[in-house]
């Protein structure tokens, strides 16, 4: 079971992790909860997928129990929320993959976790926001800083706002 799902959680644990050493911790803490949760797998589904499911709890459990040590943004600190949905967004639209998650490991811990939830595992914000024990602003927001420092790192333009002059001022 280690052989046949090792590179397929080896590559989860390393999207999360900012590490080699905490990729590791995280894939076997994650063996060990996949071994103790043997009877809770339901052969109707592939086991690759369960396992990496469990995976990614197993990463969440271990940010949740460091959350009192690097507490995530506090939603009075918000100044505003920006829509994250992009219609031609170059991150998503960037060919080379493994390029941009060498960069996503640039990202902060809080940024990384978000991005990765949202982006790679198909959590909506409401999911995450569930998991993480914080509101869906503020996992809003750590996706908005995330990307925002992908596309400063891919090289990509910043968005343009069009602000509205005031014609009182002119």
């Amino acid at each position: 079971m280690y052989e046949a799902c090792f590179n397929t959680l080896i590559r989860v644990c390393y999207r999360y992790a900012h590490n080699r050493p905490d990729a590791i911790d995280w894939l076997n803490l994650s063996f060990v909860k996949i071994i103790q949760k043997l009877d809770k797998y339901d052969a109707a589904y592939p086991f690759e997928v369960w396992a990496r499911k469990v995976t990614v709890n197993t990463i969440i459990d271990g940010y949740r129990k460091r959350k009192t040590e690097d507490v995530l943004m506090d939603p009075d600190d918000l100044s505003y929320v920006q829509d994250t949905t992009v219609a031609h967004d170059p991150i998503t639209n960037f060919d080379d993959a493994e390029y941009i998650m060498e960069k996503v490991q640039c990202l902060t811990p809080k940024q990384r976790l978000v991005f990765n939830l949202f982006a790679v595992e198909g959590y909506t914000h409401e999911e995450i926001a569930q998991q993480l024990n914080i509101t869906e602003g503020v996992s809003r927001v750590h996706l908005t800083q995330a990307r925002t420092r992908l596309r400063e790192m891919l090289g990509a333009p910043k968005k343009e706002t069009n602000l509205k002059k005031n014609s009182s001022l002119d």
